[in-house]
């Protein structure tokens, strides 16, 4: 639509007196690139306000019909964004790093290809991957602990604390990185997550020195009668 038109016209005009305002910061002409890239900002902030709404809607079902679109118009205008925030810095630093080779879509699509490759057919049900909602924590805690037993119901194994397993194993993730945990979704609603952490050894040491101590107090080391 409009938007869409002036994000793309912005940024066609940028790109192209990008490499001579680099080489020639102190030219009159910087200041007006430099509010083109203001007004271009804006409107890719625009865009990942737009998405934010749309995945908190309560029409899921329109929200899985319009997710991979708006997931794509998303990832490709941060794209953009990072490129002319290089730009704007003077390309002093390292150029964001650009994934050529990757499918369209962003890491949602990766993982949802992830889905059906070595499929002889496709999945009967529709599977959607979209990103964790607050609302989420309790089903996906369900979910670790449904399949905590080698893939199997383990819920015979921790009558007493059933967060047990989602605490050691979902919670931690949450809580440090939730714009990097995603939830798989059927027609029966959450089936699935897929967790991650920027850097292992600093989530790890944050889990032991913080998290553990954190959720410790609801757990007893002896059994009450």
């Amino acid at each position: 639509g409009g938007v869409a038109a002036k994000v793309l016209d912005v940024e066609d005009g940028m790109r192209s007196d990008g490499e001579s305002y680099i080489e020639e910061q102190e030219k009159s002409h910087v200041k007006e690139w430099m509010q083109r890239a203001k007004k271009f900002h804006g409107l890719c902030s625009a865009v990942s306000l737009m998405f934010d709404r749309l995945t908190a809607i309560p029409n899921r079902p329109l929200l899985y019909d319009m997710y991979q679109y708006c997931w794509d118009a998303k990832e490709t205008t941060m794209l953009l964004d990072s490129y002319v925030s290089w730009l704007a810095s003077g390309g002093s630093e390292v150029c964001p790093e650009h994934e050529p080779h990757c499918p369209q879509g962003g890491i949602t699509a990766e993982m949802q290809h992830l889905l059906s490759k070595g499929l002889e057919s496709p999945p009967k049900i529709a599977t959607v991957i979209r990103p964790y909602l607050a609302e989420d924590k309790a089903l996906l805690y369900q979910t670790c602990l449904e399949t905590g037993d080698s893939g199997v119901d383990a819920t015979k194994l921790f009558p007493n604390y059933p967060d047990l397993l989602g605490d050691r194993y979902v919670g931690p993730y949450l809580a440090r990185y939730p714009d990097l945990s995603f939830v798989l979704v059927d027609s029966k609603g959450v089936c699935g997550y897929v967790l991650a952490a920027l850097d292992s050894q600093e989530f790890y040491k944050w889990c032991k020195d913080e998290w553990i101590l954190s959720v410790l107090p609801w757990y007893s080391t002896t059994e009450k009668g």
